[in-house]
């Protein structure tokens, strides 16, 4: 069974549907659609009874790095995908839930089958299920993770993904009120302002945290002016999209997906939890962009934004001075 090493040191490339990319580790995981020449993938997964289990095939092309998603929602199957040399990271769904089962490579020939038969020995009989068998619920089952050779109990880790370096930093460790903003945009998605101007524009506030959080990216914390010595930066996204509503961030270790399904969000918000960060639900309520993915097991809502302002009878001077009486709601 092959590592889950990549390749080191070779240039980067424009990111286009057409032209070989590298992984970005600091943006949501797009899919490539297909082109050119094709072969065909038979897929069947299985139980040790004989059970077929729905599940999806993501092949990463070893030389470019693009990746591909293949559903295969009866757990059996044929389907077109590109020619060429790939590594493919086979998912079964336990409960709608996308877990990691295995790790192949596999090579694709133009018009030629490739078969890739899955065995599930996990999760097959008794009361447990597959996420029983991940230690530490970063959604990839123990056994897929120490045959690509990543740690299964440390979350940080996961097979095709790459860790998100981050800092930690501790300005003040007294008690008390700490003041400091949580969502605002730079120009790497709908901001205008550059990271150094945002950070300055906190700092003249006197402000005591700050979370940039760009819309599916978090390119604003390998920005050369992400640093601060009178405040502590928050590394946040803004996750999600119009249709089905946003996410805040905080502190993802892995690059996040980009999700077709309402379970598949979930896996989302499970894994950013395992990893020590938190999963908020923005706007919940917003004219446009208001929360339709469901969930469980989020960390917290937010209340107030701006567009709020003007119904009443919820105020600001009320949100102070429930803040005042520490009122929980």
């Amino acid at each position: 069974m092959p590592s889950d090493a990549r390749k080191k040191n070779q240039p980067k490339e424009k990111q286009t549907q057409s032209a070989p990319t590298k992984t970005n580790i600091y943006e949501n995981q797009p899919y490539y659609t297909q082109s050119g020449p094709t072969g065909i993938l038979d897929v069947d997964i299985t139980d040790a009874l004989g059970k077929h289990w729905g599940g999806r095939i993501d092949l990463l092309e070893l030389e470019t790095e693009k990746r591909y998603r293949v559903d295969f929602p009866e757990g059996k199957g044929q389907k077109r995908v590109p020619v060429g040399n790939f590594r493919a990271y086979i998912f079964a769904y336990d409960n709608g839930v996308p877990v990691m089962v295995e790790i192949r490579d596999i090579t694709v020939k133009e018009n030629k089958e490739t078969f890739l038969p899955v065995t599930l020995l996990e999760g097959t009989i008794g009361p447990l299920v597959l996420r029983d068998f991940d230690s530490d619920c970063d959604l990839a089952i123990d056994r897929a993770e120490i045959e690509a050779g990543t740690d299964p109990y440390n979350p940080l880790e996961v097979p095709g993904k790459k860790t998100i370096p981050i800092k930690d930093v501790v300005l003040s460790d007294k008690p008390g009120w700490y003041k400091g903003e949580l969502c605002c945009f730079s120009k790497y998605s709908i901001g205008k302002e550059s990271i150094s101007e945002l950070i300055k524009r906190a700092e003249k506030e006197n402000l005591d945290f700050l979370a940039i959080t760009d819309i599916n990216t978090l390119k604003s914390i390998d920005d050369p002016e992400y640093h601060s010595n009178k405040l502590v930066l928050i590394p946040g996204m803004k996750w999600g999209n119009e249709k089905m509503g946003y996410a805040l961030v905080y502190c993802p270790r892995t690059p996040l997906d980009t999700p077709s399904t309402i379970p598949e969000a979930q896996a989302e918000c499970l894994r950013v939890q395992a990893q020590g960060g938190i999963f908020a639900i923005a706007h919940p309520c917003f004219p446009s962009g208001f929360w339709r993915w469901g969930l469980s097991y989020y960390n917290a809502i937010q209340v107030w934004c701006r567009e709020w302002r003007a119904i009443p009878p919820l105020t600001l001077d009320k949100l102070d001075d429930w803040l005042k009486e520490k009122k929980r709601w």
